[in-house]
């Protein structure tokens, strides 16, 4: 008997810090890739944020289900790969209403804007209310037009803006 509660025990501790992140709870690179890769391809896997929630879950099991793999929810090897092998669909629109977009320039932004310290919201590739005002303070910070929209030139000042420091926030900095 004694036994048996040590291994729940045990197996309790590993749940709780995140023992199996690709199926559980917890952060994993490979969760946040897979997120990034099913948001490109027109699921809606949620904000890539390396949680295996249940959109992610969901939309794992849409993409195998077209695939034809066996639909587990979960991202072993073969379903990986087929992601990383998959032709990204030109029109990815999101559930809601069909009205936003995937775009990977939103979703670079919405990257650079973290590092340097602006709080965009959810890196998920969509331009959402918080990504516009986010940049919007960008713009301002750096003596931009602000429009809230990410034009070329802003986009330009991101990266070289987040190449200056990496990871550190980067707000008090104004352009000449």
């Amino acid at each position: 008997m004694e036994q048996w509660y040590r291994v729940i025990t045990i197996a309790c501790i590993i749940g709780f810090l995140g023992g199996a992140p690709a199926f559980g709870g917890s952060h994993d690179q490979r969760t946040y890739k897979a997120q990034d890769r099913l948001q490109e391809l027109g699921y809606q896997p949620g904000p890539a944020d390396g949680v295996m929630g249940q959109k992610t879950q969901n939309a794992v099991k849409k993409f195998q289900r077209d695939q034809g793999l066996p639909e587990t929810g979960h991202i072993d090897d073969k379903t990986y790969q087929r992601m990383q092998q998959a032709p990204v669909k030109k029109e990815a629109k999101t559930a809601s209403h069909g009205q936003a977009k995937y775009d990977r320039n939103v979703h670079d932004a919405q990257n650079y804007l973290n590092q340097l310290g602006y709080q965009p919201g959810p890196r998920d590739g969509m331009m959402g209310q918080q990504t516009r005002t986010a940049i919007k303070t960008f713009q301002r910070d750096r003596g931009l037009p602000e429009t809230g929209k990410l034009d070329d030139k802003t986009f330009q000042e991101m990266k070289k803006n987040q190449s200056d420091k990496p990871g550190q926030p980067n707000r008090n900095q104004k352009k000449n």
